[in-house]
């Protein structure tokens, strides 16, 4: 089954031993282990009269409304299953420590980068990528095919270093410009390609 989590779940024990505490309803203002679904397990602790408690995974069952422990990780009895003496004790949900993802004092989580890295590194990614593409001419040649294609609007064109104007040549489609003068023997028409 799955492991479920559900907020403000509490109910009360009389559990003894190291058994399978039976449930005996919710406390006032909370919701009861039936939220869970049968069969599912969920991060469970138990805290009875003086320095009783164990934090584990348990299994809820319907019949009987009962909350197997069945992995213990953390307990007043060095970490194993605790024969829990007479009396009422409290059961809830709650979010184990060791299980938890949460950030140190420097707003970092463990074995993850800080948020500032993590934003310039974002930033960084969010640059524009260009790739450029360079042509010897022929003689009045007009056209030129751009290999591996590009976005329309997203090019710069140069003839001999020089920019062009958008008005010395026509994007015919997303692999292909048109100079609107034909170019010398030679020239360097180079392209200036554009992805955001």
């Amino acid at each position: 089954m799955a492991l479920i989590l559900k907020d403000r779940v509490k109910e009360t024990t009389t559990v003894t031993g190291t058994g399978t505490a039976t449930l005996l309803g919710a406390a006032a203002g909370f919701q009861s282990f039936s939220t869970i679904g049968n069969g599912n397990t969920t991060y469970y602790c138990i805290t009875g009269g003086g320095s009783e408690w164990e934090v584990g995974i348990g299994t809820y069952t319907t019949s009987g409304t009962t909350l197997a422990r069945t992995i213990v990780l953390a307990s007043s009895n060095s970490g194993s299953l605790v024969s829990f003496s007479a009396g009422t004790k409290d059961v809830f949900v709650t979010y184990p420590s060791d299980r938890s993802v949460n950030q140190d004092d420097v707003g970092s989580a463990p074995n993850q980068i800080p948020l500032n890295q993590y934003l310039g590194a974002l930033a960084y990614l969010q640059q524009p990528y260009r790739k450029v593409q360079r042509q010897l001419a022929t003689s009045l040649q007009t056209v030129f095919t751009i290999t591996g294609g590009y976005a329309l609007g997203y090019i710069d064109v140069y003839q001999n270093g020089v920019k062009l104007y958008s008005t010395d040549y026509t994007e015919t489609n997303t692999s292909t410009i048109t100079l609107s003068v034909g170019a010398v023997l030679n020239d360097e028409i180079e392209f200036v390609i554009w992805w955001v």
